[in-house]
């Protein structure tokens, strides 16, 4: 898969876990389950490194979707 340019094969473990997860709220957008979705995108995006959570903010700022912090 590949998400903002990143191409998951080349991602971390963890990183791969939180695209997926916010890829799958995503999905449920409009939905019951999207709030607890997104809950558990978040915890997986406070385990990234500092490095992992400022490439991911500074993609998600350049293509205008907001920010996970």
């Amino acid at each position: 898969m590949i998400f903002l340019g990143l191409d998951t094969e080349q991602a971390s473990d963890r990183m791969e876990r939180f695209l997926t997860k916010l890829v799958d709220a995503e999905a449920h957008a409009g939905t019951p389950q999207f709030n607890a979705l997104m809950a558990e995108a978040y915890a997986l995006y406070e385990q990234l490194s500092d490095e992992e959570q400022l490439w991911f903010d500074e993609q998600a700022e350049e293509i205008g979707r907001p920010t996970m912090n």
